[in-house]
């Protein structure tokens, strides 16, 4: 079987002052959610799902040229990482996927070359989850092989399968320290060092 895989941008909002997780302020004039896609596509990679979230008050628009495979909404009401917004994404991906990079729109500095890293390790070492590393540190994103969350409706979120699955885990070194770069609120979106 054909190694391919697919990612899963979690791009719903959380509620310490992001706003809507797509119209998150310009880096370098660019919105974070193109920036993420920019660099995941050339990476290679073009199966992708975005998870938006739950917005009661407003229509989610995103922006129409953005190339993403599917756009889903989160069906939970509360943003972020939760495990509904990932059973979303992994739900909309196309059959054939045998490896899924979670990712997230708070780690908009993640460059092109960790996320080909990923998925090209992938094709050797399928059945491991796939970690990268800065100085030690373990990073974000994650590749888990799809058999990990198995057949039913209800996988367990990334954390747990990375508790239980410790012995799975191969650790990748890479000069990026964008995989630790996590933006919680919204006045740290300004323009850094790439």
């Amino acid at each position: 079987m054909e190694k391919k895989t697919g990612l899963v941008l979690l791009a719903a909002a959380s509620s310490r002052g992001k706003g809507n997780g797509h119209h998150l302020p310009p880096i370098e004039d660019e919105l974070a959610l193109d920036l993420c896609v920019r660099r995941i596509q050339a990476a290679g990679i073009t199966e992708m799902v975005v998870v938006v979230g739950h917005d009661e008050s407003s229509p989610v628009s995103m922006p129409k040229d953005l190339p993403v495979s599917t756009v889903t909404v989160s069906p939970t009401r509360k943003d972020g990482q939760e495990n509904g917004s990932v059973r979303a994404g992994i739900a909309a991906l196309p059959a054939g996927i045998t490896g899924i990079v979670i990712a997230a729109l708070d780690q908009p500095f993640v460059l092109s070359p960790t996320y080909a890293l990923l998925a090209n390790v992938h094709l050797y070492r399928p059945d491991r989850i796939l970690m990268p590393t800065y100085h030690g540190r373990d990073g974000f994103p994650v590749l888990f092989p799809v058999s990990l969350f198995g057949p039913d409706s209800t996988p367990d979120p990334p954390e747990r399968l990375l508790s239980t699955h410790r012995d799975r885990v191969v650790r990748l070194g890479v000069e990026d320290p964008g995989i630790l770069n996590n933006m919680d609120y919204a006045n740290e979106y300004s323009p850094m060092a790439q």
